[in-house]
């Protein structure tokens, strides 16, 4: 039902916002993460620039407001997190 769409997207917010810590990303949604749309500030870089590179490496985000938006759905899973992070990895904006 709902709810168990619901914990899903905010289990895979959760790995989410860990990774982006991790690397140095300042984690902008306000706490507790309730939602599944993840505003993050990146450590270097402009945030458009980023989302650009990371639709190059086909990890679909958005530009807003000085932040990257995240925006994971039901339909993902902690693998297409990961890829998501390690594409990040990747990057040097």
């Amino acid at each position: 039902g709902r709810q168990a769409v619901r914990d899903r997207v905010l289990q895979l917010v959760a790995i989410l916002n860990a990774g982006l810590v991790e690397r140095g990303w300042t984690v902008r949604s306000p706490a507790p993460l309730a939602s599944g749309v993840l505003a993050a500030t990146p450590p270097s870089g402009d945030a458009r620039s980023w989302a650009k590179a990371l639709e190059a490496s086909g990890v679909i985000v958005a530009p807003r407001e000085g932040f990257v938006r995240f925006s994971p759905h039901a339909g993902n899973d902690a693998a297409e997190i990961e890829r998501a992070l390690a594409a990040i990895d990747a990057i040097s904006c």
